[in-house]
C-alpha cells in the first residue's frame, strides 16, 4: 500500500467571494516548505461518577479548522494573501513607459511632460528602470507630484536620459484596511488516491518574516477558518494553477536597502524580522461543533533589527532607543527579474535593546525590538504598507 510522501504535498487556495461561497473557479497552488493543516479537536471529560474508579467518556465540544504555511518569499505567489491579511486589495498598477523621462538628483524628482492619470499616488514607492546612470534606477517613495515634476525620496542620481533610453516606472501598493475577505485552502496528497483536507471560509490572521545575512526570506501565514471537510474530489473547478515561476529572494543577492526615515541606511544590518498579527478570533455559537465565523481585531504589527554596534549606529539607533524617537523604516526586496516589494512600517518606536554582552572575539550587536503604530502614508494614517512591482 502506498504511503504519503512529505514532498507530494500540494496546497492550493483560492479567495471566495463570501461566507460559504467558493466560485467555480480554479484554485491557485501555493509554494510552500511545510507547516500544518487541520482541525484540533476541543474535547470535555464526563465528570460523571460511575462508582467504579473511573472516569467517563470524552465529548467533543470544537472542532477548529486552520492551517499555518510555511513558506520562502517569492514576488507573485502570495499576493491573494496578502490582500487578506491586510483587509484591502492591492491598488490599480502603475505601468508607465516614457522615452522622455530624466532624473533630477538635486531636485530629487523625475521630470516627464505629465503623470496625471497614471495611478501614481503620494506615499507608494515605485520601482524606476531603464536609466544608463544605475543610481536613478530602484525603488523610490513618492512624495508629491507636481505636474511633470515627480518628487521622490532618495533623491535619484542625475540622468539627463539623452540617449532616449525607454524608461519604466511601475508598482502598485496595499495599505491595512477593515474589509475582511473569506479564502479556501486545499490541500491534496498527490501520491494517494483522492485525499484531500479543505478548509473553507478562513480568514488570513497572521504573517511573519525573517530577513537574515546570507539566506532565503522565509516566513509564514497562518489562516483561521470554520468548516473543514474530507471531500472526494478537489473545490472550486476541480482545477489548479501552477504557482507563479519566478525566483526565491534570498537577502544576498535581492535585499535593495533597508530605510529609515525614506533615506537609506548606511549601517550595516545582519538580521530583520516583521510579524504583521489581524488578531482573529473565533466566533462560537449554540449547536455548532464549528465556529459560526472568524472576527478580526486591529493590527498589531512588530518585528526585530540585529545592527553592527558602531559610532554610528550608536549615536544614531540607540539614543532613538533612549530617547523613544518614533521614526519610519522600510526594507525592500527585488529579484533579478525586477519582481519584489517594499515593507514600509510609517512609524514604529524601539521598544526593547537588552544590550548583550558576547563571549570573547565576537561583533557586538545592537538588537532591537520595535511595535508599528498607525503613521502618515500620502495623505492616510496607516500601521503597514506593502508595495510591490510584478513583470
Amino acid at each position: 500500500m502506498p504511503k504519503a510522501d512529505s514532498s507530494r504535498i500540494q496546497i492550493s487556495v483560492l479567495k471566495q467571494t463570501g461566507f460559504k461561497d467558493i466560485p467555480s473557479e480554479a484554485f491557485k497552488a501555493i509554494r510552500h516548505t511545510g507547516g500544518s493543516f487541520g482541525a484540533p479537536q476541543e474535547t470535555n471529560r464526563s465528570n460523571a461518577i460511575r462508582g467504579d474508579a473511573q472516569r467517563g467518556g470524552a465529548v467533543r465540544v470544537g472542532l477548529n479548522p486552520e492551517a499555518t504555511i510555511n513558506m520562502e518569499l517569492t514576488a507573485k505567489t502570495f499576493d491573494d494573501l496578502i490582500e487578506g491579511l491586510m483587509r484591502s486589495t492591492w491598488s490599480s498598477e502603475v505601468n508607465v513607459v516614457d522615452t522622455g523621462i530624466t532624473a533630477d538628483s538635486q531636485g530629487s524628482k523625475f521630470t516627464s511632460t505629465s503623470w496625471t492619470g497614471e495611478n501614481i499616488e503620494e506615499g507608494m514607492w515605485v520601482h524606476v528602470s531603464g536609466f544608463a546612470n544605475a543610481g536613478a534606477n530602484g525603488w523610490f517613495k513618492v512624495m508629491s507630484i507636481d505636474g511633470a515634476d515627480l518628487n521622490v525620496i532618495p533623491a535619484p542620481a542625475d540622468d539627463t536620459n539623452t540617449e532616449a533610453n525607454e524608461i519604466q516606472v511601475q508598482g502598485s501598493y496595499i495599505r491595512n484596511g477593515a474589509e475582511t475577505p473569506y479564502y479556501a485552502l486545499q490541500l491534496e496528497h498527490l501520491d494517494l488516491d483522492n485525499k484531500i483536507r479543505l478548509i473553507k471560509d478562513a480568514r488570513i490572521g497572521v504573517m511573519n518574516l525573517s530577513v537574515d545575512s546570507r539566506s532565503i526570506v522565509t516566513g509564514s501565514i497562518q489562516a483561521v477558518g470554520t468548516n473543514y471537510e474530507l471531500p472526494e474530489s478537489r473545490a472550486g473547478d476541480g482545477e489548479i494553477v501552477d504557482a507563479p515561476d519566478v525566483e526565491i529572494l534570498n537577502t544576498s543577492d535581492h535585499l535593495k536597502g533597508v530605510f529609515i526615515n525614506d533615506e537609506l541606511f548606511d549601517a550595516e544590518v545582519m538580521s530583520f524580522s516583521l510579524t504583521a498579527n489581524m488578531n482573529p478570533r473565533r466566533q462560537n455559537a449554540l449547536g455548532k461543533v464549528t465556529s459560526a465565523d472568524v472576527g478580526m481585531g486591529s493590527l498589531d504589527a512588530s518585528g526585530s533589527l540585529s545592527i553592527y554596534l558602531t559610532d554610528a549606529t550608536w549615536d544614531d539607533m540607540l539614543l532613538k532607543y533612549k530617547d523613544f524617537t518614533k521614526f519610519r523604516i522600510a526594507f525592500a526586496l527585488e529579484d533579478s527579474e525586477g519582481n519584489g516589494y517594499v515593507f514600509e512600517l510609517p512609524r514604529i518606536v524601539l521598544s526593547n535593546e537588552p544590550g548583550n554582552i558576547p563571549g570573547p572575539d565576537n561583533d557586538v550587536m545592537l538588537s532591537l525590538d520595535f511595535s508599528g503604530e498607525p503613521g502618515t502614508v500620502g495623505n492616510q494614517s496607516k500601521t503597514l504598507q506593502i508595495c510591490k512591482r510584478s513583470n
